[in-house]
């Protein structure tokens, strides 16, 4: 009958469209997967077991811009890696720890680079396009899940939803990763996950911090025995963690919070589970021009910072481990 036909059609079409959307959708995946594109290339290479170096650093855009991972591994005379992204917290980069210590074979030095907002929990996940390639890792999956549990799980087990969240950054690295596959670029990273900013203190950072009211630091301690389990599971491991909070403005610490309760909850933290604590925070605050802005070292303070770790890292017996 005409109408059965039509109804055979209208299936026959939508079963499809189905079929090749998400096709394209498997397509996006594997791009992406292979994606150099900032921020994308560190979880690939984290969930995709790629990295284990002797040295690693974990954290967020602060760490991101101060462990300057080609000069250290120089300096040391081993591996190391820059693992730490951008607007990423403890929070939701723990799982990547762990899925990192679940395939590491090595007695690795794992370093955790702080800052003020690091101890709190949040609401939204940070650039979902990161991870959205992974969500069948059962690590990466756990991390986001944490965080917002309905669209997690919708992410992973309703088909072509996560190609609802995703925004366009997403398409543009899955375009340059089959790029770089179709054209077999080597994927040798020289800059080891650092990524540095070579400008100066910026124009109007004063002006800012002229306008920013103080504020009392928060700490979350309900994030807190998470953060001890996840230590104790790398020393388990046989892997020496080391706490570092890094350089800021001399501003920032003594006119806009005070640090006092993060340094002291840190020092903490190191002497009940037997790790080291490495406060640098007012090491090289005074001069404004080794940052571009209050919170955030430039190429060249990282430098200088990264030096000042180095021999820190010497004294604990690391050089050539």
């Amino acid at each position: 009958m005409p109408g059965d036909k039509k109804l055979y059609r209208l299936l026959l079409f939508s079963v499809t469209s189905f079929v090749l959307l998400y096709a394209f959708s498997l397509l996006v995946d594997v791009g992406v997967r292979h994606s150099r594109d900032e921020g994308f290339e560190k979880v690939n290479r984290l969930a995709g077991s790629h990295i284990d170096p002797a040295i690693i650093a974990f954290g967020s855009s602060v760490g991101e811009k101060s462990f300057n991972s080609p000069y250290i591994s120089a300096a040391l005379g081993t591996s190391a890696y820059n693992a730490c992204l951008d607007g990423t917290i403890f929070w939701q980069y723990k799982e990547l720890i762990r899925y990192y210590n679940s395939y590491s074979s090595k007695k690795s030095l794992v370093l955790f680079f702080e800052t003020f907002f690091a101890f709190t929990r949040i609401g939204a996940i940070s650039s979902m396009e990161r991870y959205a390639a992974y969500l069948n890792n059962k690590y990466v999956y756990a991390g986001l899940h944490d965080i917002d549990p309905d669209m997690v799980w919708k992410c992973r087990y309703i088909p072509l939803y996560k190609n609802t969240v995703v925004d366009h950054t997403y398409y543009e690295a899955s375009i340059h990763g089959w790029k770089s596959m179709l054209s077999h670029v080597n994927d040798r990273d020289t800059m080891r996950g650092f990524v540095p900013s070579y400008a100066r203190w910026f124009a109007d950072e004063d002006a800012a911090l002229d306008n920013m009211k103080p504020f009392r630091l928060t700490i979350d301690t309900t994030v807190l025995p998470e953060y001890i389990r996840v230590i104790n599971e790398l020393q388990r491991k046989g892997k020496h963690v080391v706490i570092v909070l890094p350089p800021a403005c001399k501003r920032f610490y003594t006119e806009i919070t005070d640090f006092r309760p993060m340094e002291g909850m840190l020092d903490s933290v190191a002497r009940v589970t037997g790790c080291t604590f490495f406060d640098f925070l007012k090491t090289i605050g005074d001069d404004k021009q080794n940052f571009y802005n209050a919170t955030h070292l430039n190429y060249y303070g990282s430098l200088l910072f990264s030096r000042q770790l180095v021999d820190s890292l010497n004294k604990l017996g690391y050089k050539n481990n």
